[in-house]
């Protein structure tokens, strides 16, 4: 049997990162300096250039994927939708 010591990093975005890391830190000291962490003027900006990169005319920026499936699901015939613990469940059925 073979035993390595060797470990594969979970995250590492350091190359990814790293050629946009001063675009970064500047943008980060603007959210930071305006106090604006949640529904910003970083989100407003967001919402609109994805949404016009998507063809469409609105975009919404939501905290995670459940809550992305949550909101396009409650456009749906699917009225019911709790959500705990990050799961989804669905009442309609």
């Amino acid at each position: 049997m073979i035993v390595s010591s060797h470990t594969v990093p979970f995250v590492d975005l350091t190359l990814q990162h790293q050629p946009i890391q001063a675009e970064i830190e500047q943008a980060m000291a603007a959210v930071v300096q305006r106090g604006d962490f949640i529904l910003g003027k970083s989100l407003k900006e967001f919402e609109a250039e994805f949404a016009q990169a998507s063809g469409v005319n609105y975009g919404v920026g939501v905290a995670s994927g459940t809550d992305a499936i949550a909101l396009g699901l409650q456009e749906t015939s699917c009225k019911n939708i709790l959500l705990y613990n990050q799961r989804l469940f669905f009442t309609d059925f």
